[in-house]
């Protein structure tokens, strides 16, 4: 009889454990949940403010004779080697680049002359936002417009192509986007000297003819500092292809794998590189690591993993404007 009891008493106890523990889960479930919900608003606000851009822009190069006065003096303008037409100093204003694959004549001038009237407003965005590094349009004849002043000259090379060397135009491109959408690329390594870079991106069309892509830069560094602040918690961003988007500390030591943050340029890049494969959580040469990727990807449930030894619930949620992530390991 005593044994009976203590039976009894035993399956009370684990069942009450077992009602806990699944509240527990609950609740971890709905603070992902939310954190999630809460990145994917920013991001579909950065996604509406991108947009609004393309249609000032498309306006601009439907109309060029419209806006070809522009809005600064042309004394601001010089050449580089004969070849790159740019801005050489920091006058406050957007920068502009062009690379000289596509020579700087008459035509091309009033088209620079025109896309000034961009730079109020790459201007505002950037300062309204305070979080990104640039804001930008870049043509078809390699030309660059953008905020803030980056001595663009210091890091590009002459007569580079940036509609192959930049994913941020040839992701845009017919090719790769034919249903002309605007979308989120990287993380990849940037030209200009930021580190690790994600983005978002959008074609502006001239009837069937792609004329520019606009950009919108955001170093991962900001996406864990905006996004995976409380150090309290093990956070990171995967994006739909598996690569670590940005990581806190404490994540990043669980995982073995610093987050993409800031990189030494030893030489020009002026390329955008992508991220380097030790990023990929699906090819990592910890099982355990390839595993919790390859869960993340295939179910939207919370499970288990051992990391160093030491059990934790991985809880997960969608941020469906970017196709990404946002995972918490949780210790048990």
């Amino acid at each position: 009889m005593k044994r009976l009891g203590f039976k009894v008493i035993l399956c009370i106890v684990t069942v009450f454990l077992l009602l806990n523990c699944a509240e527990d889960t609950s609740n971890d479930v709905a603070v992902v949940t939310a954190d999630a919900q809460r990145i994917n608003h920013r991001l579909k606000e950065i996604r509406g403010t991108i947009e609004r851009l393309k249609i000032k822009a498309i306006d601009v190069l439907h109309h060029v004779e419209k806006y070809q006065d522009g809005l600064y003096d042309s004394k601001r303008y010089a050449f580089f080697k004969d070849t790159v037409f740019y801005t050489p100093e920091n006058d406050g204003f957007c920068e502009v680049w062009a690379s000289g694959i596509v020579p700087v004549d008459e035509v091309l001038f009033s088209k620079i002359k025109a896309l000034e009237n961009l730079c109020t407003d790459m201007d505002r965005i950037y300062h309204e936002n305070n979080i990104f590094s640039a804001v930008y349009l870049n043509t078809k004849s390699s030309v660059v417009v953008a905020f803030p002043y980056a001595s663009t000259n210091t890091y590009l090379k002459p007569e580079l192509d940036t509609r192959q060397a930049w994913v941020t135009y040839w992701a845009a491109d017919a090719d790769h986007n034919p249903d002309r959408k605007t979308l989120w690329v990287g993380p990849y390594l940037d030209a200009l000297g930021y580190g690790y870079m994600v983005s978002i991106i959008t074609p502006v069309y001239r009837g069937d003819r792609m004329e520019a892509a606009i950009g919108f830069d955001i170093t991962c560094e900001s996406l864990r500092d905006l996004f995976l602040a409380d150090t309290r918690r093990n956070l990171m961003l995967i994006n739909e292809k598996g690569y670590l988007t940005a990581a806190n500390a404490g994540c990043s030591k669980l995982i073995g794998i610093e987050g993409p943050g800031s990189h030494d340029y030893l030489e020009k890049a002026s390329e955008n590189r992508p991220a380097p494969e030790k990023f990929n959580l699906h090819i990592n040469s910890n099982r355990i690591i390839r595993e919790l990727a390859a869960k993340v990807a295939a179910t939207t449930a919370p499970f288990d993993l051992v990391l160093g030894g030491r059990p934790y619930k991985v809880i997960h949620a969608g941020i469906e404007d970017a196709g990404w992530y946002l995972v918490e390991l949780k210790g048990s």
